[in-house]
Order: C-alpha cells, then structure tokens, then sequence
C-alpha cells in the first residue's frame, strides 16, 4: 500500500473492543499499528480507552506500562454502572479532533462497535479520512463508512501465528515431515485390536509403523493446529503457503492493504 501524505493521523482505539491477543506482545502489535499509520502521515495522537480496574493484577499493570513505553496515551473510562463509557468519549475525542484539525486528514479507529457509524458517517461527510480496524465479525455498515478497512487483528500478527509451533522454522531451517514424525513418541498410538493370530501377527504389532505408512497421521498433527498444511518437502523461499487463511512467501513479509 502506498498511501504516503503530510497530513496528520489521530488513532483512537476501543480496547475494550478490540483487546490485544493474549499471546503478543504489545510492542509487537502497536509497532505493525503504527507502522501502517505512517502510510496515510504523521501521528499526533494515539489514544487507548479502557477501564483501570480497582483492583490491578500485576499482569494488567504490566500491560499498561507497556502501552504506555510504545507512545500509547491510556484514557481510563470509568463505568461506574454505565454502559458505552468509553465509546461516548471516544466520539466527542473524535469530533473534538476534527474541529481543532482541518482537513484532509486521516482518523484511525479500531473498534467493531456499530454504534461508531453515524461519527465514522459524519467525518467522511466532511472529507476527513477513516481508517477502520475492525474484527471481522463488525456489522457490514460499520465497514461501509470507513475510507479504508482492516481486519483486527489478524492483519496485524506476526509472519505465522505463535500456536502453530509445530510448522514454523525451527534452528534456522523449515520443519519437514521428519520433524513431525519424531514428535510421534509424545502421541499415544491408538490401541491395538485384539488378536487371534499367531505369533507373526503379534510380531506385526510391536513392530514401530513406517513413515510412509503413517505419513497422513503426521499431516493430521499439524490440521489440528488450526488446520496448517504441512508439504511433504522442506518450504524453500519463493514458494507459497497458506496457514490459517494466510497467504505467505516462505522468507518473506507478507504485504498488506
């Protein structure tokens, strides 16, 4: 995507709709944020709304300060028995931004609240660009109104999904099926039928299963990890893939937009 302009971006982000995935860092995440930013200008603002809890775990402090080191400015929104705290005041943060900043210039929101359309609407109207991340699951009309749209979070993950362990490079080479054919001994086989045979058909039995005959099962390994697909080869760059939805080059970044 090439987008490059002067004009400024303000990102106002929902977190309490669009929550950080639990197995990232958030450094990780608010830099692919902001390094998508930097396509439409320069951020002036980066706004998280959210409620400070009353009683902090150690977890929730640690994650605010790590929000707070990207350059993240943490807006708490107490509820105190209210609804939609957090979206009223990232409208009025909205519009108060649109009346001290002319346009053109380029709002990123991240949020899959439906009740954001009638302010995404209005922003358009006035020829302030909108730049939507949203779950994939946001209503239709939410993504309708914005300039542009940007699925949260997936395109903001790394290259290939953390939980898929068993595919990604391992020791600075591609898994191949050997690498999942020695992860066999932490599978319990299924158990053996009963016998009526001789001792020739018992000899079968304790035998150890071929690759080639247990190359499927292996494959099946892999298909319960978010149904990865495995290549019976080594991956070498240039080659595609698909995991999770994703289409990758083996070695490369994938590009966005």
């Amino acid at each position: 995507m090439s987008v490059k302009t002067s004009t400024s971006v303000a990102i106002f982000w929902d977190y309490e709709n669009c929550a950080l995935p639990a197995l990232e860092p958030p450094y990780t995440i608010v830099n692919r944020i902001r390094r998508l930013a930097h396509q439409y200008g320069s951020v002036k603002s980066f706004k998280a709304y959210l409620e400070y809890p009353e009683q902090a775990s150690l977890k929730s402090v640690n994650l605010r300060s790590e929000l707070q080191s990207c350059g993240v400015s943490l807006i708490d929104c107490p509820h105190n028995g209210r609804k939609d705290v957090a979206d009223k005041m990232m409208m009025i943060d909205m519009m108060a931004h649109a009346i001290d900043t002319p346009a053109p210039s380029t709002i990123i929101l991240i949020s899959g609240d439906r009740d954001f359309v009638y302010a995404v609407s209005v922003l358009r109207l006035r020829q302030y660009r909108v730049v939507l991340f949203a779950p994939r699951a946001a209503h239709g009309s939410l993504k309708a109104q914005a300039s542009a749209v940007f699925n949260w979070p997936d395109d903001f993950l790394p290259e290939l999904p953390p939980k898929l362990d068993l595919a990604v490079v391992q020791r600075g080479r591609p898994a191949t099926l050997d690498d999942f054919w020695n992860k066999r001994s932490s599978y319990q086989t299924p158990p053996s039928t009963a016998s009526t045979s001789g001792s020739s058909e018992s000899h079968m039995q304790s035998d150890p299963p071929s690759k080639t005959a247990d190359a499927e099962s292996c494959k099946h390994l892999l298909e319960e990890h978010d149904g990865g697909v495995l290549c019976d080869s080594p991956v070498s760059p240039g080659i595609h893939t698909e995991v999770n939805g994703y289409s990758r080059m083996a070695g490369s970044v994938p590009s966005r937009g």
